[in-house]
């Protein structure tokens, strides 16, 4: 019960500080998906997971437990991009707009918004093309170039 009272007040809150943030019209583009990837891999699948990671043992421990966003996606990505920018207290979500640009955060959002589309061969080409993949290639910069 404390748990739905305390998430209700939070979406309330957030829907209400993200409500007038203007949203990329290229969410869908590759090469955002790619560099958000990127992203993604390195700072969020310890507690978000992502297609072919069903648990983490940092995950475990967290209470209350981070949305598994590979399977559930996002639903509203102005609320989304203020929640990864600004993090939320009294929780384990930090906030990266301290250490990522706009279009970094716009990237995760973009990432975000195709992650429940994506299959673990999917999400696996995706590290691979950005240089991140866990079998330690180095980086290719294939996701860079604009």
């Amino acid at each position: 019960m404390t748990e739905k009272i305390i998430g209700t007040a939070r979406h309330r809150s957030i829907d209400l500080r993200a409500k007038h943030i203007p949203v990329p019209n290229d969410l869908d583009d590759p090469q955002r998906i790619g560099r958000g990837a990127e992203h993604y891999q390195a700072m969020c699948v310890g507690c978000h997971l992502a297609p072919g990671i069903e648990e983490s043992e940092l995950r475990e421990g967290m209470y209350p437990q981070p949305p598994a966003l590979a399977e559930h996606g996002i639903h509203d990505p102005k609320g989304t991009y203020w929640v990864i920018k600004h993090g939320i207290k009294m929780s384990g979500m930090p906030a990266w707009g301290k250490s990522h640009d706009e279009q970094s955060l716009w990237d995760m959002v973009a990432l975000l918004s195709a992650l429940p589309s994506l299959s673990e061969n999917d999400w696996q080409a995706l590290l691979d093309d950005s240089g991140t993949a866990p079998t330690g290639q180095g980086h290719g910069g294939a996701g860079h170039h604009h």
